[in-house]
């Protein structure tokens, strides 16, 4: 799945004072947000990565708060628009367009139709899901619901990496004798173990891609590695403390 979020309208606590919309913003395929500070720049970003983990189904609707999502994605070429509407830990509306036609509709009460794939050469059926869970997240099956896998695709890829925090400056890692554990690729400070991780799957090609990088901001290095530090030994470690090694140009 090729999976990309094109458009996408929001609003939070509609009617009251603390009413917040995101309108009419689109995106293509590399996007770069400005604006004045408190302008909703961080904001927005929070609001999609919310959205990506409701339907990856990795967080619950949350039991205070009252918002709408209107977004359309695109997937090879084919048209998608999911709209969602909840309050109070409750999804009062979830429908799903793909290319102009309905393919999930979701009401109160959980109740709604969804479109199975292999029944009857297709069939729309109703349904019940409890009031609380995001049907795309819950209701995912390769069979008769293969066209919700591309959102769910989307979703779980999403990685957020919060602008203004260490991203992992102050983190080494362990290599332990008894192989690697898998880096969690959403931990912005597990930034040694993803090196680690990527320079053994790319080789040179990724590394150099690094130095190339931070030329263009003009911070001029030769080499970028992953090793043990110099000032800092532990004792009695299960196995080899290391960070991220970096040689500057014209510097020992």
């Amino acid at each position: 799945f090729i999976m990309r979020l094109k458009s996408i309208e929001f609003i939070e606590n509609e009617g009251t004072r603390q009413e917040w919309t995101i309108e009419g913003l689109t995106l293509g395929t590399k996007n770069l947000i400005v604006g004045k500070n408190a302008s909703g720049k961080t904001r927005s970003l929070n609001i999609i990565s919310a959205l990506a983990r409701f339907l990856a189904g990795s967080q619950q609707i949350p039991p205070s708060s009252a918002s709408k999502y209107d977004c359309h994605f695109v997937n090879n070429g084919t048209d998608y628009r999911y709209q969602l509407n909840y309050k109070d830990g409750q999804v009062l509306t979830e429908v799903l367009t793909i290319d102009g036609v309905v393919r999930l509709n979701r009401g109160a009460g959980g109740e709604g139709e969804i479109f199975y794939e292999q029944l009857e050469g297709g069939k729309t059926v109703p349904f019940q899901s409890p009031t609380s869970e995001i049907t795309v997240a819950t209701r995912r099956d390769l069979k008769q619901h293969k066209f919700l896998e591309p959102l769910y695709a989307w979703a779980s890829s999403l990685l957020h990496y919060y602008f203004g925090t260490p991203l992992g400056k102050d983190t080494f890692a362990m290599i332990v004798p008894q192989g690697a554990i898998k880096v969690n690729e959403k931990d912005p400070n597990a930034v040694v173990g993803l090196y680690r991780q990527a320079k053994k799957e790319f080789g040179e090609k990724f590394t150099n891609a690094v130095v190339d990088d931070l030329a263009i901001v003009d911070y001029r290095v030769t080499s970028v590695d992953v090793s043990a530090p110099l000032s800092l030994s532990v004792v009695n470690a299960p196995g080899e403390l290391v960070g991220i090694n970096v040689k500057e140009n014209d510097l020992p």
